[in-house]
């Protein structure tokens, strides 16, 4: 009886009690470290299923275009002197005709899109999607091609083409025909030009032939898609505008908008335009192209330069999660050095199998989080998954003391404890900062605490 009095006591004194409890930090990343296993596999699960929502809907949409595409014939003439057998001279004219292609892009380009988001849900999974109205419209200048063409070459107008390269057609929801001039152009599956550029839909001309040097074409069409509309500014000015309402678009492919109205029309979201020079890229206005043999580098040259909008939803409720249980081990330390303080400046002992099962607590506070983050929205699954950690922990804590007032102490140091590694989530750059202050504060209220504690 006495040997285990004395082992009983030697366990509950404190320089004992810290190292066992060191100890016991090792032992709870073992089902922490498994907890953090679910929630992989959740998110895992989680974005397949978006991705088949996404995928269903649409996914990311690139726009390119209008592509003018004239093919015309070159005509060359060969003459050469041919002396036979006798000495007698004759001269030989040979006509040469070559068919060649050349690509030409709008002088100017004006384009404007309205981007509607919504919520895809299937069951308790949801996807951000968005459906795209988009008028396109400018004006071509072929006075170059006119001018090379008044004496050696005529342009084959019946067998021009227009091009516009869109990543998903599935995806198109309405058109208009393409007005071209004074003409309407029905519009026809397939780019035309799939080496080059892709899936899309073209026009014919019809041998439409243009009565002046610039012509004017407008289009409009409606799409779907989700998390990115990037946009080519293949005009030698190209201007646009799009307008969301989603309040935080990122916008992608390196140019900012020169314009952003953090409130559209609608009241909401935002409205954000460019203008971009052609000076921007890396292709020129008018070139010929071998329609035959188009290499991958000439495609990535005309997809170098893409501007518009990335819409992610901001709260990805597995994702904050995980970036939380980076510090799964931290939060037990802490806890525990709260109790520890409690516990030594209060006449009862709390029992090592009490701190065990706190450590557990904590750690079932990821799985919670990420269940209730599933139904609800992230912040509010938050303050419901800590709540009822702190306010079990508060219970147990009272029950073994016996004592309210540092049962209530232990509450609002583990509800700060929340608060603060919520913050992470927004502040991610002051981690390490507020991690070390948090350890030298509950630090020195454990050196405070033991200042007129007994030695065991």
């Amino acid at each position: 009886m006495k040997s285990s009095f004395k082992i009983s006591s030697l366990i509950e004194s404190y320089p004992v009690k810290a190292l066992l409890l060191v100890g016991l930090c090792y032992v709870l990343t073992f089902p922490l470290q498994k907890f953090e296993e679910i929630i992989e596999q959740r998110q895992t699960h989680y974005t397949s299923l978006k991705k088949d929502l996404r995928e269903n809907w649409g996914g990311k949409q690139a726009l390119t275009g209008p592509l003018l595409i004239v093919p015309y014939e070159r005509h060359e003439s060969s003459v050469n002197t041919i002396t036979d057998e006798k000495g007698q001279s004759k001269i030989l004219s040979k006509n040469i005709f070559t068919e060649k292609t050349l690509l030409i892009l709008p002088e100017r380009l004006n384009i404007e899109g309205q981007v509607d988001t919504e919520f895809k849900q299937s069951g308790i999974n949801k996807a951000l999607v968005y459906s795209a109205a988009i008028k396109l419209s400018g004006k071509f200048n072929m006075s170059q091609l006119m001018d090379e063409c008044q004496r050696n070459c005529k342009i084959l107008w019946n067998k021009a083409w227009l091009s516009i390269a869109l990543k998903d057609t599935k995806t198109i929801l309405d058109t208009s025909n393409l007005q071209w001039a004074s003409k309407r152009l029905k519009l026809r599956p397939g780019s035309s030009l799939e080496k080059l550029v892709g899936n899309g839909f073209h026009a014919k001309i019809d041998g439409v032939k243009p009565k002046r040097e610039t012509v004017p074409f407008q289009l409009d069409l409606i799409l779907t898609g989700s998390n990115q509309l990037s946009i080519a500014p293949i005009g030698e000015v190209t201007k646009l505008n799009l307008t969301t309402n989603w309040p935080t678009p990122e916008f992608i492919g390196g140019i900012l908008p020169e314009i952003i109205n953090e409130e559209n029309t609608n009241g909401r979201g935002l409205s954000a335009t460019w203008e971009i020079p052609s000076l921007a890229r890396n292709y020129p206005q008018y070139r010929e192209i071998d329609l035959k043999n188009i290499d991958k580098a000439e495609r990535a040259v005309l997809d170098s330069l893409q501007v518009g909008i990335q819409i992610e939803s901001s709260v990805e409720r597995y994702s904050n999660t995980l970036k939380l249980s980076q510090y799964a081990l931290l939060f037990p330390i802490l806890t525990f050095l709260c109790l520890f303080i409690v516990e030594s400046n209060s006449q009862r002992k709390i029992p090592l199998s009490h701190y065990l099962l706190t450590g557990l607590l904590l750690g079932l506070f990821y799985l919670l989080l990420a269940a209730l983050a599933e139904h609800r929205e992230y912040l509010e699954a938050y303050y419901a998954a800590a709540g009822s950690i702190t306010i079990i922990i508060f219970l147990t804590t009272w029950l073994n003391l016996r004592r309210f007032w540092p049962s209530l102490l232990l509450l609002i140091l583990t509800s700060g404890l929340y608060a603060v590694f919520y913050s992470h989530l927004y502040f991610p750059d002051l981690t390490l900062l507020v991690a070390a202050s948090l350890f030298i504060f509950v630090t020195s209220l454990l050196l405070v605490s033991n200042r007129k504690t007994k030695p065991s």
